[in-house]
């Protein structure tokens, strides 16, 4: 779903981490301004391979949102969580930009 001509958040996320499960309620309510249709929200889980690997790619641990372009580029990494205003920035400018 990375690159398929729809800008992408991905969480990198331990199930077991508080810290990971607040950055997902902060992303979750942010992204809700947003069409569905107009970008990609996904969870990596690193506790399975697939989750593992893409944390381990783009040299990131859990508690991270990765943002991506819509050819799949990786724009920006967002270590978290952080003051919701500011995250709601963050995202506000990548989808003007890339969405």
């Amino acid at each position: 779903k990375i690159g398929n001509g729809r800008p992408a958040i991905v969480q990198i996320h331990d199930p077991n981490c508080s810290m990971c499960r607040t950055l997902q309620g902060q992303t979750r309510d942010i992204l809700g301004a947003y069409e569905d249709d107009k970008f990609e929200y996904l969870v990596a889980n690193i506790k399975t391979e697939e989750g593992s690997l893409l944390a381990v790619k783009h040299g990131v641990s859990h508690v991270t949102l990765l943002l991506f372009d819509a050819k799949g580029k990786m724009i920006q990494a967002v270590r978290g969580p952080i003051r919701k205003s500011i995250l709601s920035g963050i995202i506000a400018k990548h989808m003007r930009q890339y969405g």
